[in-house]
């Protein structure tokens, strides 16, 4: 078996993504991925894992552990994803968001720098929202 830096190596090299624009996909310095490429730092947490995997196109659970496929063998395109609200249980308004966001380029770090520019701005929002807008937060 490989080590996590091996794949994440491998994986970088398949992608054509160099360790200083993984790094800023990531919001990590670029000592921090290259001490996780050179094996000083065992793997990423399993939140940056997963985002890690989803820039570089390879399957999260073979990026942290090495087993199953480095891909997984189907992946869904814009278009064959149907949501509707009634089948997510979600609001209008985030079927929506989650419509929008497939209208985004298919690059990599280009859906991963706007997923973290929207949640940080929801998140913002709902630690300290405008004068005035009530939030309920279940």
């Amino acid at each position: 078996m490989t080590s996590y830096s091996e794949r994440l190596t491998s994986a970088m090299v398949n992608a054509g993504m160099k360790t200083a624009a993984l790094s800023r996909a990531l919001g990590l310095s670029y000592q921090g991925v290259k001490k996780v490429l050179d094996g000083k730092t065992r793997s990423f947490t399993a939140s940056n894992n997963d985002v890690a995997a989803g820039l570089l196109g390879v399957n999260p659970s073979w990026l942290a552990t090495g087993k199953g496929a480095m891909h997984d063998s189907v992946r869904p395109t814009p278009e064959s994803i149907s949501v509707s609200q009634d089948a997510t249980g979600l609001s209008q308004t985030a079927v929506d968001l989650a419509r929008l966001f497939d209208l985004l380029p298919e690059d990599r770090i280009i859906r991963a720098m706007a997923n973290n520019a929207a949640s940080t701005a929801i998140l913002g929002f709902l630690e300290k929202p405008p004068v005035g807008v009530p939030i309920n937060v279940p």
